[in-house]
């Protein structure tokens, strides 16, 4: 139920509303911000399509579609001009951009804007420094800086010279809907018999997520001999740079009747439910909301010993591996597949984890603390 008094203007800005980790940690925050209140939520992007925006309108949530800003030095001045109206006619309290563009672009113009605060969240493990004026303007100028992992808040300390006592840590949330389909109906669906072993990783195709790695291991896991049915890989997630070579990769490895493709999924809860295994073969992470919710799903995890997964995981977790080893990553699947009730205490402390320390209200909460503190401590209820 929302709080009685004044509304709290909060823009959200995004790139994109397509499905990746920041766009659900935004739109679980508008959410959770809409509901608690006082506040007034809108989420503004350059793309209001995709699965997220879906959610967002089933919500109620107010989506502004917002022109890209062009390259030439004209356009993105009167493109810059234009939006500076728009804000400023929306009269937000707090400007909350998300990943690198956004952060730089509002951080460089939210004085203009009559908001009260603009606040940097760092939701990657860091990817893009330019150098440039619209940079290191944003950096100079933002109020505060939100990362949602240890390895985010030390990129801003080690790349962009932010204080420390400038950021604040601020762990994703992980929710899952209720399913949609069960277990044997996204067998069904996907072709995949009952007694196939199912290993899924959910992650959108670039470079950082290095799924060639994943299906070198495959190879190897394929490699065996198996007595029945041979398992199956599912790679889910956004088509981007890397797909065509992943696919291509696949073909090249003999892994074409043991790997799909699923493109994205809005039934992650589902999807979930009928696989054995979570993996995760990135070589970066801030923090890996597919990884959260494979714990809080009780999917066991196999992935890469990096800052971000062992953040989210804890630092006892026995199933990592070392970055771009298939073969460790290869030995690790298969010691799942073969003795599944030996790790079932990891399993049952994943999903504490996950619930304890990455609920939606822990991060809506923290946020709430922090706006509380940027808007001179003025009472939000």
């Amino acid at each position: 139920m929302k709080k009685k008094g004044k509304p709290v203007r909060i823009v959200l800005f995004l790139r994109s509303l397509e499905i990746g980790g920041a766009q659900t940690h935004a739109a679980m925050l508008a959410e959770y911000l809409d509901r608690a209140g006082p506040y007034a939520v809108q989420v503004w992007t350059f793309s209001a399509r995709g699965l997220i925006a879906e959610a967002l309108r089933a919500k109620g949530i107010t989506i502004v579609d917002v022109p890209e800003i062009p390259n030439d030095i004209v356009g993105k001045v009167v493109a810059l001009t234009r939006l500076i109206q728009r804000l400023r006619k929306a009269k937000p309290a707090i400007l909350l951009p998300f990943c690198d563009y956004p952060n730089k672009l509002l951080g460089a113009i939210w004085e203009f804007t009559g908001a009260e605060a603009c606040v940097w969240n760092q939701l990657d493990e860091g990817r893009e420094v330019t150098g440039k004026f619209l940079e290191k303007r944003s950096l100079n100028r933002t109020s505060a800086f939100v990362a949602n992992a240890v390895e985010g808040k030390s990129f801003l300390m080690r790349r962009f010279k932010v204080p420390a006592e400038k950021i604040r840590i601020i762990h994703n949330g992980v929710r899952l809907e209720k399913p949609e389909l069960d277990r044997g109906g996204w067998r069904r669906k996907l072709r995949i018999p009952e007694q196939a072993s199912l290993a899924v990783m959910v992650a959108n195709f670039t470079p950082f997520k290095d799924q060639p790695t994943l299906l070198k291991a495959w190879r190897i896991v394929q490699e065996r001999r198996w007595p029945r049915q041979r398992p199956i890989l599912l790679l889910v997630g956004n088509v981007r740079q890397t797909e065509g070579e992943l696919r291509a990769l696949a073909g090249r490895l003999g892994l074409a009747k043991t790997v799909i493709f699923t493109g994205q999924v809005k039934d992650l809860s589902g999807l979930l439910l009928a696989s054995d295994l979570g993996v995760f073969s990135s070589k970066r992470e801030g923090m890996p909301y597919a990884v959260l919710s494979c714990m809080l799903a009780r999917l066991p995890v196999v992935a890469s010993d990096i800052t971000g997964i062992r953040e989210a995981l804890g630092p006892e977790y026995p199933y990592l591996v070392p970055p771009d080893d298939p073969a460790q990553f290869a030995e690790k699947i298969m010691e799942w597949i073969d003795h599944p009730d030996a790790g079932k205490k990891w399993i049952e402390a994943n999903h504490e984890r996950a619930s304890s320390l990455f609920s939606p209200e822990i991060m809506g909460k923290n946020y709430e603390e922090l706006f509380s503190e940027l808007l001179g401590k003025r009472p939000l209820a």
